[in-house]
């Protein structure tokens, strides 16, 4: 799998992700004064842990070091965390940080620059027959 080409004999291919026993969360980022898939955003959650507190840092968009996402979204896997106490994002154009606590884990949510609170989005499932 990988990259097309013409003399390719290779077969398509669906793998399905079951996905794992750890905790996760989702954001989709949109910029009002960043562009609107709020790339170069930078997103910092601070979660706590049976061991302790913990620091995830994540980027959104080609970043030149680990932890970018080339889509306007984010998903983060969080391990073995109980709670995102707290959640802050950057904004490269009006250059602004927004603060947020208390995330419900396992969800996806939409953060917009410059709102005070962060919305739950919903998505369907699907099992692939």
């Amino acid at each position: 799998l990988g990259g097309f080409y013409p003399s390719d004999a290779f077969g398509n291919a669906l793998f399905a992700n079951p996905g794992g026993a750890g905790a996760q969360v989702g954001f989709e980022l949109r910029g009002e004064q960043t562009n609107r898939l709020g790339f170069g955003a930078r997103v910092t959650l601070i979660v706590e842990t049976p061991a302790g507190a913990r620091t995830i840092h994540r980027a959104v968009g080609s970043v030149s070091s680990f932890g970018g996402s080339p889509l306007g979204r984010l998903e983060i896997g969080l391990g073995d965390a109980t709670r995102i106490a707290e959640m802050q994002v950057w904004w490269p154009a009006s250059n602004t940080r927004s603060t947020y606590r208390d995330i419900p884990l396992g969800a996806w949510h939409r953060v917009v620059e410059g709102a005070a609170s962060i919305e739950p989005l919903t998505a369907g499932r699907f099992e692939f027959q």
